[in-house]
C-alpha cells in the first residue's frame, strides 16, 4: 500500500521506485519530507542541494548548501526536509536525475 510522496506505508523492500526528473535551469522543488530514504544520480549538469540541519525536530534547521555534479550520486535520508534542489547553474542546460526510493 502507497501515498503519493510517501513511499511504502509499511517499511519493507517490497516496493523500489524509480524515475527521471529533469529540472529546468533555476528551477526548485518545494520544501518536503519523505518518509523513505531516496537515493539520486546525477546525470549531467550541475546544481545545488539544500539540505536542513538537525531537521528530525518540528522545525528545520538552516539549510545547508552542497554543490551536485554530473555523474555522482547522493542521498537523503529518512525524514531529512529538503529546502530544495535548484536546477542547473548553467543557463542552457538542464539537470537530469535519476531518483530511487
Amino acid at each position: 500500500r502507497r501515498r503519493h510522496g510517501q513511499g511504502p506505508t509499511k517499511p519493507s523492500a517490497y516496493q523500489i521506485e524509480v524515475w527521471l526528473q529533469n529540472f529546468a535551469p533555476g528551477s526548485c522543488t518545494p520544501i518536503h519530507r519523505h518518509s523513505c530514504e531516496e537515493v539520486f544520480v546525477v546525470l549531467r549538469g550541475n546544481g545545488t542541494l539544500y539540505l536542513a540541519a538537525e531537521s528530525h525536530g518540528k522545525y528545520p534547521g538552516t539549510p545547508q548548501a552542497y554543490p551536485i555534479f554530473g555523474n555522482s550520486t547522493f542521498e537523503i535520508p529518512v525524514k531529512q526536509c529538503t529546502p530544495g534542489i535548484i536546477g542547473s547553474t548553467c543557463c542552457n542546460c538542464d539537470l537530469p536525475l535519476t531518483i530511487m526510493r
